[in-house]
């Protein structure tokens, strides 16, 4: 894949907490996001049956850079939120992020 495939934009999102000094979490988590080139991908009828019956509904693939992911559990597309609910790395350069629908998300 060459860098032109990559013509998405995408925000890899994760979350954080401080702890307050009593040691409890606040309720509101602050949001990290980063902004990533990415190839947009349909999820293939196999691959949305076999989750299904994990009741995960399948959205999209996107294929990133693997220098830019660090573990994020979020991806926000087009202004709307994904969870990562697998990945695959299918070289040392890249990395597949397989994205369901965040419920409660518009």
């Amino acid at each position: 894949m060459s860098v032109g495939d990559k013509n998405n934009r995408c925000y890899l999102i994760s979350y954080v907490s401080d702890q307050d000094t009593s040691g409890f979490e606040p309720d509101e988590q602050q949001e990290i996001r980063k902004k990533a080139w990415c190839k947009v991908e349909s999820i293939s009828g196999r691959e949305f049956a076999r989750m299904g019956q994990n009741n995960i509904r399948p959205s999209c693939r996107v294929t990133i850079w693997e220098n830019e992911y660090s573990e994020q559990d979020t991806v926000e597309l087009d202004g709307k939120k994904y969870g990562v609910y697998r990945t695959f790395q299918p070289n040392p350069e890249e990395v597949e992020l397989y994205l369901e629908r965040k419920a409660g998300d518009s």
